[in-house]
């Protein structure tokens, strides 16, 4: 447990490190040094960062689709905050992510159907603040905000 308290008490040192450092001007791919990747298993990009301005999340004017309106039995469920400073949005549920699930959700390409199949789960989210350590990698680093399994499956 004090591992736990000592790692918390050093994520608002490091994010103001983080913040602190002044990009380099690469000029080619060479310049590089480093590439590390987080891959957040069971979790969306817009679970996220889908409020994260600059990124194709909640707000993508270039989505052919809105998909963030999802049919829920006979009405629809929007994004909603999993708000970390007031319930323990951080431990939810496992939901279903199975390959049965998961294609029932592509419904042959369109998407629609996290709510109906999943839960409205699917639809929860986290912001700046219920994720600090996050969002201040992304603002310091590049963050990527279009990557796709090759292989629509289970973890």
């Amino acid at each position: 447990m004090l591992g736990a308290a000592a790692a918390t008490a050093a994520v608002p040192a490091l994010i103001k490190e983080l913040l602190s450092v002044t990009p380099a001007q690469a000029s080619t791919i060479g310049d590089v040094e480093h590439v590390v990747i987080f891959m957040q298993e069971n979790r969306s990009f817009d679970h996220y960062f889908g409020s994260l301005r600059g990124v194709r999340g909640f707000g993508d004017p270039t989505a052919i689709t809105n998909v963030f309106k999802q049919p829920a039995g006979s009405g629809t469920r929007l994004p909603w905050r999993m708000n970390t400073t007031a319930t323990s949005g951080q431990c939810s549920d496992d939901p279903d992510h199975t390959r049965t699930g998961l294609t029932t959700v592509w419904n042959n390409g369109k998407h629609d159907q996290w709510v109906n199949r999943i839960g409205a789960l699917t639809m929860g989210h986290f912001v700046r603040q219920d994720m600090e350590f996050y969002y201040a990698l992304a603002d310091a680093f590049t963050i990527c905000d279009n990557n796709f399994c090759s292989v629509m499956g289970p973890t």
